[in-house]
């Protein structure tokens, strides 16, 4: 299960993902801090669909399920994430 975030900035819609599982943990690993506070919390689901990528001009994704979301979308490849303490993330940007 996933949390899934979509919001409107000054530059358009980006959209969040943070495994469940994850959400309210903060994790170190020398001078980097992932802190998955309220800014990850969305709505819970399995997945996403084409409707949560429209207009979008980045996404934001952390943890196993949600980062394995985007590969399976072709999204992302193995080597655009990055981990802190072992957990995963990645940014994606649309210019």
């Amino acid at each position: 299960m996933i949390l899934v975030k979509k919001y409107r900035d000054n530059y358009g819609y980006a959209l969040v993902l943070c495994d469940k599982n994850l959400y309210g943990k903060k994790f170190e690993e020398g001078e980097f801090v992932l802190e998955l506070n309220e800014f990850f919390k969305g709505e819970e689901r399995e997945r996403i669909d084409e409707k949560d990528l429209e207009d979008i001009y980045f996404i934001y994704a952390v943890g196993e399920e949600s980062i394995n979301i985007l590969k399976e979308k072709k999204i992302i490849e193995e080597k655009d994430i990055k981990r802190i303490a072992g957990i995963p993330y990645t940014f994606v940007i649309y210019l």
